[in-house]
């Protein structure tokens, strides 16, 4: 398994993703790790936040597809 790398990920109230920036990792698979992470909808909260995320990419996991 390889670490693609680090996001800060900023949610709004509503629990959608205003922005995604990358802390680190390979940064082919990190920018699209920020892409996919742009479409994420979270739970809604009461005020904005943000939150450290590290994604893996895995090429030999099984995701049921």
């Amino acid at each position: 398994m390889g670490r693609v790398g680090r996001l800060r990920v900023f949610r709004t109230p509503d629990g959608s993703v205003r922005d995604a920036e990358v802390l680190g990792g390979n940064p082919i698979l990190a920018e699209s790790a920020q892409k996919s992470v742009m479409q994420w909808k979270f739970s809604p909260a009461s005020s904005e936040t943000a939150v450290e995320l590290s994604v893996t990419f895995d090429p030999h996991s099984d995701s049921g597809g």
